[in-house]
């Protein structure tokens, strides 16, 4: 496997706050929804 290489002009930025219950199950059912559809589940 190669190195990838970043490019120079993008930062990333985290954000250390955590999730709050109603975002955290917003994203697993998206989750669980986008796996249903591609057939992953």
């Amino acid at each position: 496997m190669g190195l990838i290489k970043e490019a120079l002009d993008v930062d990333f930025v985290v954000d250390p706050r955590p999730l709050t219950k109603k975002k955290e199950l917003a994203i697993s059912a998206f989750i669980k929804k986008d796996k249903e559809k591609k057939g992953l589940c």
